[in-house]
């Protein structure tokens, strides 16, 4: 079963219908006038203008109203010939200019259904970083061994938060050291980043490889608990979620691991485009600045050209930033994206002021995932061109 509603076309056809009634209200006062004075029956060429234009709206709301159902439809049997590819239970969520204009709910999820958002965790990550940045606490370029001395220690120095946010440390991410160090269950982030400081060699100089991983985002996390003595998970929820009225978010954990904030995070399809929808509003969601334009901007933009050691089949060729994706393969930048490469999809459209989100609890096949959603994202840019 699915639930979709195209709330875009709902908007449209109220807002003109507004406007007609509106003018037929102006049009009767004015008759009423001119038959209250007296006068002679006369043509008014104004009068006749806006019967004319009332006339085409009336057509008009109809004609818009049946193409917007039309091509919301068009979404909702893509998605349905979609559907078990994505699991049976899945939501797809687009907001613009933070509104909401369409919605499917299938299966057994809704909008506010918490689940695993995987990699898309680290966009959210990122922006707790630079709320930081904002406030002072740190800034982009300083050296990570400022605030955590081990890394010195073990020749790390050059190393900067920059770089922990794009994927360029230049650490090493050998295979068969990952999966040991992926076994060990770490009570805190302090002993897990010890570990990496500690075991992982250095293989390449910090800015010059990318090599997409989880390396990066937790050593930042990490920096971020040293500079305001509180944990990772407290501290996104202080600075980042509960501001936004971000109900069914977290990072937390069992109570005796660490925090994972690569890949563990929870959340809902709802409270994910809001989080994007604030990124496109310069940083402000209902009123409140909970990041810079400057740092918002700074999380939809590429912030890396190195070459790539290691990306994900299904993200080949696109550019990373911090803890997203830029579609450049057609030379514009608009489309920026936080896969969780599992299931879930997460979208904004710079040029259209648009957010949007396939939500699922699915792992969904990489050889389908990346024709799948492009063809899910082309079918609501053209149901909603503007």
């Amino acid at each position: 079963m699915s639930n979709a509603t195209p709330l875009y076309n709902l908007r449209n056809f109220g807002s003109l219908l507004g406007r007609v009634l509106t003018n037929f209200q102006d049009l009767f006062v004015q008759t009423a006038i001119i038959s209250g004075q007296g006068e002679q029956k006369k043509e008014n060429p104004f009068m006749k203008r806006k019967f004319s234009w009332l006339i085409a709206c009336i057509i008009g709301l109809g004609f818009n109203s049946n193409v917007y159902a039309q091509n919301a439809g068009e979404i909702d049997a893509v998605l349905n010939r979609y559907a078990k590819d994505l699991g049976d239970h899945f939501v797809v969520l687009v907001h613009q200019d933070g509104k909401e204009i369409y919605k499917h709910q299938h299966g057994e999820m809704k909008l506010e259904s918490q689940e695993p958002i995987a990699h898309s965790s680290t966009w959210l990550s990122a922006a707790m970083v630079m709320i930081l940045v904002d406030e002072g606490k740190i800034q982009l370029d300083d050296p990570v061994a400022q605030y955590l001395p081990i890394f010195a220690s073990y020749s790390k120095s050059y190393i900067t938060i920059r770089h922990c946010l794009s994927n360029t440390t230049g650490i090493d991410y050998d295979a068969k050291m990952s999966k040991l160090l992926s076994k060990k269950k770490y009570e805190n982030l302090e002993e897990e980043v010890n570990d990496i400081a500690s075991k992982r060699d250095i293989k390449a100089k910090p800015g010059e490889q990318f090599y997409y991983g989880t390396v990066g985002i937790t050593i930042a996390a990490r920096i971020c608990e040293v500079v305001t003595k509180k944990t990772f998970e407290r501290l996104i929820q202080e600075k980042l979620l509960r501001p936004m009225a971000i109900r069914k978010t977290n990072f937390q954990t069992d109570g005796m691991s660490a925090v994972n904030p690569a890949t563990g995070g929870n959340s809902s399809a709802l409270d994910y485009v809001r989080f994007m929808s604030m990124l496109l509003n310069q940083g402000n969601a209902n009123g409140k600045q909970i990041l810079s334009p400057a740092s918002a901007a700074e999380l939809l933009k590429i912030q890396t050209n190195a070459p790539s050691k290691y990306t994900p089949t299904e993200l080949t060729g696109f550019g990373y930033g911090f803890g997203n994706w830029t579609d450049n393969s057609n030379g514009q930048t608009n489309i920026v994206f936080a896969p969780s490469l599992t299931g879930t999809w997460a979208y904004v459209d710079k040029d259209k002021k648009r957010s949007a989100i396939i939500f699922t609890r699915k792992v969904v096949d990489s050889d389908l995932k990346r024709n799948m959603y492009q063809q899910i994202r082309e079918t609501i840019d053209l149901a909603f061109p503007k």
